[in-house]
């Protein structure tokens, strides 16, 4: 048993050691307040030069140091809600973006009223493909911040991204009473309509717009636009028809709408009249002259055809009438019902007109070259092509040009140099490879190696099967008289597939008359030029007078290479054969 006194010494002890952890925690206590009281003046002074070290460090772009400096700043003072932004701020630009996440959500728990804060937060989310996360960060900015109007179309722009267009038109109405303009979001919010499937409130809403703002044209178009391609055509006629009365203005956009819903005749004749008013400002005659061209009808073009003849005289190099016009030949010619001949003068006139007015045009060099190639100029190809390539250097297609100029020109060495240029620029286009391997396997027949030619065709025709490719290398055979029933049996196929073409044609008809068909050649050749006079070139009157001279008919083909010799592009043996009235190879 214990004695008195060891009991007294145990209580003594116990209250001892009850006080004495109660001073200890009071002490703890007394420390930790002592440690969150109010940095100095001397130690914020301090921290601010670290940060403003930081920031001569970031616009150095050497962000390591940056953050280095950051760190030392907010050891001094972990309030420093700016210096945690600038962290975020590097570690988005070095894409880091877990640790830039941390850091922004320090900086918006500190200070949670600074709009840009949530708008990087929103950035780093979305680096991270969390767009949900970052319309999150959007929604608090909204909450917490106020002239936060300047970031609400990137709201609707990620509501959009994530599909919700109920939210993104919420905000997108937001937008609207925020800017005090709501005409301005009109055609946003219609296209986040249709694409919630709410068309009948796009049709209201722009109606409501156009009650209160009647002469915009914009939103006259985009209603009238809505209603036709809905279906609902006559509704937008009769507005449109209703609306011109009282708005002038408008009677531009009511042909567009007869032309594009086929009432032609209507067309054509409020277009005559808004021709001949000389009330249309230029940009609303580009616009009806492009609705025309772009819904082409015989009744309606040569109204355009006419007008942009008397705009490119009265606006001369004007390359947005240029291009009109050569669009509306390319229209004419898909007619039919035009002279192909000066048409095709017409169109080469004004394709060059727009290349001195808009040289950088690429689109439009390749149409020049094209066109020329098509119709085997090649002396012109030649010049055109050069020119091509001192604004476009790195283009496969153009450097093909230039060397079937220069081989159709007889410079063979310049050929090869140009097409292997051309192979290694468009190496990975299997149909351009495919067209520059043939013109190799013309190159290797004409310098006497045939089988190098047979096989670069096969390669070119494993690529891709076109139809000119076929054609020449049937015109290689024939002229080496390599495989005549080949040769005669890949063109025939070719002729078939392309009887509008008259080079194919000819093709066929060497074909015959290298295998002594002359009755088969003259018939040929005739009926095809007969068929396709507008083709006609002196390739062709000169072997139409090659098969004649072989079918004893002296006079009629000394005249076919009289006319041969004034159309040019015939052979170096055109004079001498015209000279002796004799065939020479």
């Amino acid at each position: 048993m214990k004695s008195i006194n060891q009991i007294l010494l145990i209580i003594i002890l116990s209250i001892s050691g009850v006080a004495g952890e109660q001073a200890f925690a009071q002490k703890k206590k007394k420390k930790d307040k002592e440690e969150k009281k109010e940095i100095t003046k001397y130690e914020r002074a301090n921290a601010e030069y670290l940060f403003i070290e930081a920031q001569k460090f970031f616009l150095l772009e050497d962000y390591e140091r940056s953050i280095t400096f950051l760190n030392q700043s907010l050891e001094i003072d972990e309030s420093n809600h700016a210096a945690y932004f600038k962290k975020a701020e590097i570690y988005l630009i070095t894409e880091r973006y877990t640790q830039g996440l941390t850091a922004i959500g320090k900086a918006t728990s500190l200070k949670k009223d600074n709009r840009y804060y949530y708008i990087l937060a929103a950035q780093l989310h979305k680096a991270t493909d969390d767009l949900q996360g970052a319309a999150g960060q959007y929604e608090l900015m909204v909450e917490n911040t106020s002239n936060y109007k300047d970031f609400l179309l990137d709201m609707v722009d990620n509501y959009v991204a994530l599909e919700d267009y109920d939210k993104a038109l919420n905000t997108l109405t937001l937008t609207e009473k925020e800017f005090g303009t709501p005409a301005k979001f009109a055609l946003q919010k219609k296209e986040l309509l249709l694409q919630a499937n709410r068309p009948d409130e796009a049709i209201q809403y722009l109606e409501t717009l156009l009650a209160q703002n009647p002469k915009n044209m914009e939103l006259t178009e985009e209603y009238v636009t809505l209603l036709a391609s809905g279906g609902n055509v006559q509704k937008a006629t009769i507005y449109l028809e209703t609306t011109s009365a009282a708005i002038p203005e408008t009677r531009p956009l009511l042909a567009s709408l007869y032309l594009k819903t086929g009432m032609n005749e209507k067309a054509r004749s409020l277009i005559s009249s808004l021709l001949t008013s000389d009330a249309l400002l230029l940009k609303e005659q580009l616009k009806l002259m492009k609705d025309i061209v772009t819904t082409p009808h015989e009744i309606t073009l040569p109204l355009a055809q006419n007008h942009l003849n008397q705009m490119q005289t009265e606006l001369p190099g004007n390359t947005e009438v240029l291009n009109l016009q050569s669009q509306l030949l390319t229209a004419l010619s898909s007619t039919g019902n035009s002279d192909t001949n000066n048409l095709e003068s017409e169109t080469i006139e004004v394709l060059l007109k727009l290349k001195e007015s808009d040289p950088g045009n690429l689109k439009n060099w390749k149409k020049i070259l094209s066109y020329q190639y098509d119709r085997e100029d090649w002396k012109s190809l030649l010049e055109n092509s050069e020119e091509s390539l001192a604004y476009f250097p790195n283009q496969a297609i153009l450097y093909f040009y230039f060397a079937s100029a220069a081989l159709y020109n007889h410079d063979t060495g310049e050929a090869t140099d140009l097409l292997t240029q051309a192979l290694r620029l468009g190496g990975r286009n299997d149909s351009l490879k495919s067209l520059i391997l043939g013109k190799q396997s013309e190159v290797a027949f004409i310098e006497g190696h045939s089988q190098e030619g047979q096989s670069l065709f096969s390669q070119a025709n494993a690529l891709g099967n076109h139809p000119e490719l076929v054609n020449n290398y049937s015109f290689q055979l024939a002229l080496q008289k390599i495989n005549l029933d080949e040769a005669l049996r890949l063109v025939t196929t070719v002729v078939d597939n392309h009887s509008d073409q008259l080079k194919y044609i000819r093709t066929k008809a060497f074909v015959l008359f290298q295998s002594a068909d002359y009755a088969g050649a003259k018939q040929l050749l005739e009926e095809g030029m007969k068929k396709l006079e507008g083709q006609i070139n002196g390739q062709a009157r000169e072997l139409y007078g090659d098969v004649l001279i072989k079918l004893d008919l002296v006079d009629e083909a000394v005249e076919q290479w009289q006319k041969a010799k004034t159309l040019g592009n015939t052979s170096e043996k055109l004079s001498q054969k015209i000279a002796n009235k004799e065939y020479f190879e």
